[in-house]
């Protein structure tokens, strides 16, 4: 084969094999990007679609609140509806006046399509926007019984004396000295919740966003559908995800046999799954553009290459030879042989750029000093950050000390408010008396978390010898009442004596101590706490048969504030395992977990055998 020929060959060869290196890592990095820029959207439009369909919801609830404690209801009720103290007695004059006066501007305004009253022992409709209801017995409907004590709000179903679905919220009716009169109840008109939701907040076309019951029944229509609201059902991968409780996203085929990207999230207060989807090939056209733009420039580039080849290869052949040579004088480690060439174009060009790096190297060899200053301005700049973190954690005791003060006479004003008023207010104004308290003290408990989690740091003691079997059973007195109450059993095993803090280090088997009793499950506690010895360090574990956490937390119950369950069932502030997280850290250990969802949960940190070095332990104390 000719030298033109290989040359040709050789060219063609250097400059595909970077460029199809580049592009195909251009084309698998485009298409990630997309694809978690199409994830992420989808799932902030999950999030966006909860919260309007939340607000919707709590419109339409306030409107019929209001209507229930409105001044018509509590003056004129008694006066012009009522005949011997029983609004079921109403005759045909004071039904209508009661539509007109009293439904017709919450129809109005309300975006609602019928608003009736039902009586409160049989729960039969005394009147109705809708006389075709009127008569009517709603005694075993959940919105008829839940009316007569709270505002109530019964999610999607279908409604067989409207044949439509429907969601109705509804009220009780009460005099002035709080006797029951009735229930009010209002029909909310679906076909807007279909407008809200299906409302795109992207220009992809064919980006989707539904509602789905636990009954696989579409409850609103989706983009591509008509007349699909509970009476069509759907079957699609995401859905299934969706009923299974869990939040995603997937890459499945729609209910058009499409494929798309969907992300999946379960509302459980609603009983509805919100799936937001857009089409796959939509979603990666840009990437599809892109993979086209790389091959059409490759193969340019493959034949600029060869042609060039067939071109230059005589002319280059000497001087080639001659750089050859000079490089290899170079990379012997002579640096002073100037590189001197005739050649004109590339070839002198790149003899130029070869010689510039002789120099650039031959400068680089003697700029040691140099390198060593940046070393040492860049350990300076590590101290600062080091510094900032010591004020920054300062920062936080001072910020969190500071609202202790104002929580606590907040508090107490409002307690003395409470008592001085004793029996002059009204039960909503206790009740939000109630919400004040319990809001002040939940905050005075989370800045008192936050004041130890700023001071694990800052003010925490030397390490010293520490016997961890002291350090448990001082826990277990300070939990011996819980421990009782719950008739929880704890073994303990010989523990060891570790360089710790003895009194974060109590900290730390009261918090996973604490949450074994209180994470449990139908049978009493049961905990063991153990240790075992590896190489360099102690690994204790504290193990229970609690309720267990999925996998899918593990990485999220070491953050702060990052609760798993509602604050009604399981009291706590979500600051407590942050902390231990922190002082196993500060003490140079890491902690972790290993759990099972209704399995119990094994709690596993580790200590040094012989502590941190001195250096440490002061950078860690500030």
């Amino acid at each position: 084969m000719t030298l033109s020929k290989r040359l040709s060959i050789f060219f063609l060869f250097i400059s595909l094999i970077p460029l199809l290196t580049v592009g195909a890592i251009a084309y698998i990095s485009g298409r990630q990007t997309i694809q978690t820029q199409a994830i992420n959207h989808l799932y902030s439009t999950n999030i966006l679609k909860q919260a309007e369909l939340d607000a919707w919801l709590q419109e339409k609830t306030a409107f019929l609140e209001l209507a229930a404690n409105s001044h018509y209801v509590k003056s004129r009720f008694p006066e012009n509806m009522l005949l011997n103290g029983e609004l079921h007695q109403l005759g045909l004059e004071e039904k209508n006046q009661l539509k007109r006066d009293f439904f017709a501007p919450y129809l109005k305004n309300g975006g609602f399509f019928e608003l009736f009253i039902m009586e409160p022992e049989k729960g039969s409709v005394i009147v109705s926007s809708d006389q075709n209801q009127e008569g009517k017995v709603k005694k075993d409907q959940p919105y008829f019984k839940e009316g007569k004590s709270r505002t109530y709000i019964q999610n999607v179903y279908y409604s067989m004396s409207i044949r439509e679905p429907a969601i109705t919220i509804s009220a009780p009716l009460k005099l002035v000295g709080g006797e029951l009169m009735g229930v009010l109840a209002a029909r909310v008109d679906i076909s807007t919740l279909s407008k809200i939701i299906s409302r795109r907040s992207s220009r992809l076309k064919t980006e989707d966003t539904y509602l789905v019951n636990k009954f696989n029944f579409f409850i609103t229509e989706p983009l591509f559908g008509e007349d699909y609201a509970l009476k069509k059902t759907i079957h699609t991968e995401g859905v299934a995800l969706a009923l299974e409780k869990s939040e995603g996203f997937a890459f499945y085929k729609d209910y058009r046999g499409i494929p798309v990207i969907g992300a999946y999230r379960w509302v459980p207060d609603k009983e509805l799954a919100i799936i937001t989807e857009v089409d796959q090939s939509e979603a990666y056209a840009p990437i599809y553009r892109l993979r086209k733009t790389i091959a059409l420039f490759g193969l340019v580039i493959a034949f600029t290459s060869a042609f060039l080849g067939l071109i230059f290869a005589r002319t280059i052949t000497r001087p080639l030879a001659k750089l050859a040579q000079s490089a290899g004088v170079m990379g012997t480690g002579d640096l002073e042989t100037e590189i001197v060439t005739s050649a004109k174009g590339e070839v002198g060009s790149l003899a130029r750029s070869l010689d510039q790096m002789r120099r650039e190297l031959k400068e680089s060899l003697v700029s040691k000093d140099r390198l060593i200053k940046e070393a040492a301005r860049r350990k300076a700049a590590m101290a600062d950050l080091e510094r900032s973190n010591q004020e920054l954690e300062q920062f936080a005791y001072v910020a969190s000390h500071d609202l202790q003060e104002p929580l606590r006479m907040v508090a107490s004003y409002t307690q003395l408010l409470a008592q001085r008023y004793e029996g002059q207010l009204d039960e909503k104004a206790n009740k939000y008396i109630g919400y004040i308290v319990e809001g002040a003290t939940r905050m005075q408990h989370l800045v008192n978390d936050l004041l130890q989690l700023s001071r694990v740091g800052t003010r925490g003691a030397p390490f010293e010898p520490t016997d961890c079997n002291e350090v448990v059973q001082q826990v277990l007195k300070s939990l011996k009442r819980t421990i009782a109450e719950t008739k929880a059993g704890i073994v303990v095993d010989d523990l060891p004596v570790v360089q710790a803090d003895a009194i974060q280090l109590g900290q730390v088997f009261q918090n996973l101590i604490a949450n074994a009793l209180k994470f449990r499950g139908d049978d009493p506690p049961a905990v063991r706490i153990s240790a075992e010895k590896n190489e360099t360090a102690w690994t204790f574990q504290v193990h229970d048969n609690g309720i267990g956490i999925d996998p899918s937390f593990h990485d999220r119950i070491f953050i702060i504030f990052q609760r798993l369950h509602e604050r009604g069932k399981y009291e706590g502030t979500g600051i407590g395992l942050a902390i231990v997280k922190k002082i196993v850290e500060r003490h140079g250990g890491r902690i972790w977990i290993e759990s099972q969802e209704g399995k119990g949960a094994s709690f596993f940190f580790s200590i040094p055998e012989k502590g941190q070095d001195k250096e440490h332990i002061h950078g860690q104390q500030g």
